[in-house]
């Protein structure tokens, strides 16, 4: 897969979700940990792939998820492979408005895995020479993006991850803009008084 599950236990710094190299996907149902980081409360939810055409159970699959994300502000994290850009890919953002409203690009950050293949390039510079598909979904994500090496255990990849994702909700609060619906109504009867959550998707 593209590396969600390990990109979750990298912004936890600990292994909760099943990850290992396999043809086959890993994740089989969403599953959820929380933590705090740097004074932010957060819930990152780990999904199957079921934007996928093979996903069994997606519709059931993306209610959980929903569930899930329904207390605070959620963000989503497309995950990526350096060096990769499928078809499937391409299409996803049309998904995911399907799925969570056409606000949700707005509240979305792109995180590249394998890192470690720049090989001394930045990663500015192989957005700026990569697919122009890649080039317009980054654009339709508010040209967010960031890269993780999850073989790595410093911890600046995350910070600047939390901090894209500070100033994403900043920006939005600014704006005024709105979340998707299903957050709004189910926040209210999931209010339980704790400390503000962002769930990382």
């Amino acid at each position: 897969g593209s590396g969600k599950s390990s990109c979750g236990n990298t912004i936890l710094r600990k292994t909760v979700f099943q990850s290992y190299t396999s043809s086959m996907p890993v994740t089989k149902k969403c599953e959820v940990e929380e933590t705090v980081i740097s004074g932010i409360h957060v819930r990152v939810i780990d999904t199957p792939d079921f934007f996928a055409d093979d996903c069994e159970q997606a519709e059931e699959h993306t209610a959980k998820c929903r569930d899930l994300a329904c207390i605070g502000r959620p963000v989503y994290i497309l995950v990526m492979q350096l060096g990769r850009f499928t078809e499937e890919e391409h299409n996803i953002v049309e998904q995911m408005k399907k799925e969570f409203g056409n606000e949700v690009t707005k509240h979305t950050v792109i995180l590249f895995t394998h890192k470690e293949e720049l090989r001394g390039d930045t990663l500015k510079n192989y957005v700026r020479k990569t697919d122009r598909r890649l080039q317009e979904l980054i654009r339709c994500c508010g040209s967010r993006y960031c890269a993780f090496s999850n073989s790595e255990k410093n911890k600046e990849q995350v910070s600047e991850l939390i901090q894209m994702i500070v100033n994403m909700q900043k920006d939005s609060q600014n704006l005024n803009e709105t979340y998707p619906e299903f957050v709004g109504k189910s926040a209210k009867r999931g209010n339980t008084g704790k400390k503000p959550t962002c769930p990382v998707l």
